[in-house]
């Protein structure tokens, strides 16, 4: 295989096997030269893009931004049996499992016309313009009434809120007052809440608590050191009485007073009722009483019933400090409660209305974008009809290269049916259209097959007399099978042999194959048209590479 006058050997697995491989510069009779360096498979596929696909004027199609490449053109080149010819932008049959990339019935005709240079980049430019502005239309076709409809229905709503504010003001400027109205209420009630601060009333009622808690402590803590003296006057008892001995005694009061260094009873009561604490101290009066002077049941006893009498009465005194602590959390609870209240409402104004602004606010914005996008599709409507005349002058400037490919299909019509019957190359939108003309369209299924053999043989030909950009490669597989009618089948072989002979004994620059169950006609059943030995399948020598495989 040559490609710009490179040889190339292309080594490739039939099935599952060896890496491929590729010779650059060598011959097939090189194949299995140790010494040859072996390159991959993808060096030769990108000198077949940068050969036949990078002379294109257009790099990419039309319907999508996705580069045009030799795995594109080489369905094209080659198509499938099973398409049976059936359509021209018919290249590969899901069956078949191709693997090839997909390609849309726009873009195979896209190709078409790259391949042949009927189209440039100008107007590939204008059709990725166009191609953007009908998605801008599309868009804002579908957005303006959604736009609309939420505009209308947050008029309504507020008209009705509000029916008798600014009458003088529709759409849009109704709803802007609206919501710098809502945006000064936020920023008033936002005022007021920074200046609120607590009342007097909230203060005092936290103070009268604070006091009366302070009060009950007070009581409490009275409550409790009584509780432990008679608590202490027991212990002595039980010592008195012989239930407890001195030790434990002691043991009690290192418990309980060990950390006790002051309390608020006088030192004349706590020498009189013995406490541990005061133990060894004497008054400035006293000059002969002993400190560990013998306790005495009965005085016990009476100072007892004297502490229980106490604790009674301080016991009373609990009652209505209690209830008056109750009543100053009332007070308090109610007093924050209506202040809370107050602050709670500036918020939930302050919310309200910066929602009511936005809401306004957006309605407003709706308007402005249903407007915008009603006056963009008048703009991309003039921008689009603009679009599609600078095509179709583009495609009327083309029309010297039109004329030139339809030229050529209309000899190879001739050729292959006759003076009778014309045939001529059109536009049809944007794909071209291909037609057999004898006072009207012939029109038939093996016509059809007839008519894409035609298309693919004149684009060919276009190439051999140095126009268009087709390789010169073409592949037509059982072209036979597609119902053609014999004696049309061999012309087609004859057609080519003309082209052949054109070249005057030189070497065509150009490869046809075809691949068929019916004989070729008979100047064809010979060297070098026919494989030479011929392949069978009787012995292992005859067949593909003369083994079994």
């Amino acid at each position: 295989m040559n490609v710009d006058d490179t040889p190339w050997v292309v080594a490739r697995p039939i099935a599952v096997g060896p890496h491929p491989f590729v010779l650059r510069k060598r011959t097939l009779e090189q194949l299995f030269d140790d010494t040859a360096p072996r390159e991959n498979l993808e060096d030769y596929l990108q000198a077949l893009e940068t050969a036949l696909v990078e002379p294109l004027k257009v790099a990419s199609f039309a319907t999508a931004p996705v580069p045009i490449s030799w795995a594109h053109l080489i369905q094209w080149l080659a198509r499938d049996q099973e398409c049976r010819f059936a359509g021209l932008a018919d290249f590969r049959h899901s069956s078949s499992d191709h693997n090839s990339p997909e390609m849309a019935v726009e873009d195979c005709h896209f190709l078409f016309r790259a391949v042949t240079n009927l189209i440039d980049t100008a107007e590939q430019s204008e059709l990725e313009k166009n191609k953007g502005l009908l998605k801008l239309r599309a868009h804002a076709e579908r957005l303006a009434p959604l736009h609309r409809f939420s505009a209308e229905s947050g008029l309504k709503r507020w008209r009705q809120e509000f029916p008798s504010f600014r009458q003088d003001l529709t759409g849009t400027d109704f709803l802007q007052e609206i919501a710098n109205l809502h945006e000064e209420l936020s920023l008033s009630a936002q005022e007021e809440l920074n200046k609120f601060t607590e009342p007097v009333e909230l203060l005092t009622a936290r103070h009268d608590l604070i006091e009366v808690q302070r009060k009950l402590a007070d009581v409490n803590g009275r409550i409790a050191q009584s509780q432990a003296t008679v608590r202490w006057i027991e212990e002595q008892l039980a010592n008195a009485r012989g239930e407890k001995s001195a030790e434990e005694l002691a043991e009690f009061a290192q418990k309980h007073f060990q950390s006790e260094k002051y309390c608020n009873q006088l030192l004349s009561s706590a020498i009189e009722w013995e406490c541990p604490l005061a133990s060894g101290r004497r008054l400035p009066i006293e000059t002969t009483r002993e400190a560990g002077a013998a306790r005495n049941e009965t005085l016990l006893l009476a100072q007892k019933e004297h502490e229980n009498r106490r604790l009674q009465e301080m016991r009373s005194s609990l009652t209505p400090v209690q209830a008056e602590e109750r009543q100053a959390i009332k007070i308090l609870a109610q007093t924050q409660q209506a202040f809370d209240q107050q602050r709670a409402k500036l918020a939930t104004q302050i919310a309200t209305a910066k929602s009511q602004t936005v809401d306004a606010s957006r309605a407003a914005g709706d308007f402005r974008k249903a407007d915008s996008f009603v006056k963009s599709l008048d703009d991309l409507e003039r921008q689009i009809r603009e679009s599609q005349d600078l095509q179709a002058r583009l495609r009327q400037d083309h029309g010297a290269a039109l004329t030139s490919f339809s030229d050529v299909f209309a000899r190879i019509c001739r050729a292959m049916l006759g003076s009778d019957v014309t045939g001529t190359i059109r536009f049809k939108g944007r794909q071209i259209s291909p037609r057999f003309e004898q006072k009207i369209d012939l029109t038939s299924a093996a016509l059809e097959t007839l008519k894409i053999l035609c298309f693919d043989v004149a684009a060919l030909v276009l190439s051999v007399e140095g126009r268009g950009f087709h390789p010169r490669f073409l592949l037509h597989d059982g072209p036979r099978e597609a119902d053609m009618d014999v004696e049309l089948y061999q012309r087609l072989f004859l057609l080519i042999l003309e082209l052949e002979q054109a070249f005057a004994g030189a070497t065509p620059s150009f490869q046809y194959i075809i691949t068929t169950t019916e004989p070729p006609h008979a100047l064809l059943k010979q060297p070098p048209y026919l494989c030479e030995p011929v392949l069978s399948a009787e012995r292992a020598e005859t067949k593909f590479l003369g083994a079994d495989y």
